[in-house]
């Protein structure tokens, strides 16, 4: 198996348990660098631009607060200007809850990103992971390489298509292509549609891409604070009557 692409691990040392066996098998499988140990934003920096990733695999904690490194929490306020001085193709943030974070970036940057919504795991992140690596290995796209890796039924991770990506299939030894721009007497009339496409991924959902979209969460939320509101209500009602039962209990001769 051969993958072809610049590939970094990067793997803080922290209390997952699997989080080692998943580094050596991303190293094995896809020849990709490891950054381990202590992981600190430094380090992380100059990995980065020294060795310049197609594909960046980041195994560690997350939380609403970013991705953690030994030596803290790194948001997307400086992730994105780290991922932004390489040529990054993907993203992937095997954490808990980096959808904020990957969500953030995705707007400013021409990369695919994969991230989870919710908790995951150790177990479930470390087989998803290795699997795709070796659907990776074995020359399928980003996209069909994490279709296929997901565990059955789960909807924890998300993936963002990048434009001229979502649809590609990254052999071994061919160099990333260049977006190229559309151009006419109005401006970048292409990249506006693009945008204009992703943004509405965001706000309204794609289950092509297992992406919630912002207003269908918000139109269930409202729902279930309407059945909150009207449970509430009933039980007030039925707190009423028991009160008039028993005041009627104490009044009765």
């Amino acid at each position: 198996m051969s993958f072809g692409k610049r590939t970094l691990i990067v793997v803080p040392e922290t209390d997952l348990e699997y989080s080692s066996r998943e580094a050596e098998r991303i190293v094995n499988i896809l020849g990709a660098n490891l950054l381990s140990g202590k992981v600190t934003l430094d380090r992380l920096i100059d990995t980065i631009r020294t060795f310049k990733p197609q594909v960046l695999i980041i195994s560690t904690h997350g939380s609403q607060e970013g991705i953690l490194l030994s030596d803290g929490h790194i948001g997307a306020d400086l992730l994105k200007p780290i991922l932004s001085t390489v040529p990054i193709e993907l993203v992937y943030l095997n954490t808990c809850e980096s959808y904020d974070t990957a969500n953030a970036i995705y707007n400013e940057l021409p990369t695919a990103f994969i991230s989870s919504i919710r908790p995951v795991q150790d177990r479930t992140a470390y087989v998803t992971m290795t699997t795709f690596a070796h659907h990776l290995a074995n020359g399928m796209s980003y996209v069909d390489a994490w279709r296929k890796s997901r565990a059955a039924g789960d909807n924890s991770f998300n993936f963002w298509p990048s434009s001229g990506l979502k649809d590609q299939s990254h052999m071994p030894n061919k160099e990333p292509e260049v977006r190229q721009t559309t151009r006419n007497g109005n401006g970048e009339i292409a990249d506006l549609h693009e945008e204009v496409s992703r943004l509405s991924y965001i706000i309204f959902g794609n289950d092509q891409w297992n992406l919630p979209g912002m207003l269908p969460q918000i139109t269930k939320l409202q729902r279930d604070c309407n059945q909150v509101r009207i449970l509430l209500i009933l039980l007030i009602v039925l707190a009423l009557l028991l009160a008039a039962a028993a005041a009627g209990a104490i009044f009765l001769p």
